[in-house]
C-alpha cells in the first residue's frame, strides 16, 4: 500500500468510501476479496432500498390530484373555464394540464 509501504499478497486492498476518485489512504485497509465482496453486498442492499424508498415517495408526491378530479377539471374546461382557472383551482403548472388533458383524450379514444 502506498500509504505503509507494505504489500501483502494473500490480502487486497479494500476501500470504504466507494469513491472511485478518492486515494485518501485512511479510506483503506487490508482484507480478503471475501469481505470486499461481502460488502459490496451490503453497500448495494443499502442503496437499493434507499432508492427504491425515494422512488415510492417521487410516485406519492407526484400524484396530486385524483382521476375524479381530472374529470371534474375536463368538465369545467368544456364548460367554458379557462385551462388557466382550472391549473390555479388545482396547483398545477399548464404543462401539467396538457399532459393530463392528452393523456385522457387518448384513454377517451
Amino acid at each position: 500500500m502506498l500509504a505503509t509501504g507494505l504489500v501483502l499478497r494473500e490480502k487486497n486492498t479494500l476501500h470504504s468510501c466507494d469513491n472511485k476518485l478518492c486515494c485518501n489512504p485512511a479510506h483503506l485497509r487490508w482484507g480478503t476479496q471475501s469481505e470486499n465482496v461481502l460488502e459490496c453486498i451490503q453497500r448495494l442492499d443499502g442503496r437499493k432500498a434507499f432508492l427504491q424508498a425515494a422512488a415510492a415517495r417521487g410516485r406519492e408526491r407526484q400524484r396530486k390530484i385524483s382521476d375524479s378530479q381530472i374529470d371534474y377539471m375536463l368538465r369545467l374546461v368544456r364548460a367554458g373555464y379557462s385551462m388557466r382557472e382550472c391549473c390555479g383551482w388545482y396547483q398545477i403548472s399548464h404543462p401539467t394540464f396538457y399532459r393530463i388533458k392528452n393523456r385522457h383524450l387518448r384513454r377517451a379514444a
